[in-house]
């Protein structure tokens, strides 16, 4: 998907969490440092070489149990620790 983004142009790709699952399949803190992590990635390839920004939207709480407020959408991005070529933006719903 990232490189679909960089051949036609984009400087922001938007991501989610898993949506349709609203409980913690394993403990909720595994869950999220999979997400961080996961993120982290997503991030640090979107940012070098291909100058993307990548935009994580928040979902409700019947849509995701991981990021459903502003508050834990601020933590992810600060989990994260992207560094600032590579800055996640927040964008909520």
């Amino acid at each position: 998907m990232l490189d679909l983004a960089a051949n036609v142009g984009a400087s922001i790709l938007g991501c989610h969490g898993r949506v349709g699952r609203v409980h913690a399949l394993a403990m909720q803190a595994e869950e999220v440092a999979l997400l961080t992590d996961s993120v982290r990635r997503v991030a640090e390839h979107a940012a070098t070489p291909l100058g993307i920004r990548v935009a994580f939207e928040v979902l409700n709480r019947y849509e995701t149990h991981l990021v459903c407020h502003v508050e834990a959408a601020l933590g992810l991005v600060s989990a994260v620790e992207v560094p600032d070529s590579a800055c996640c933006s927040i964008r909520t719903t």
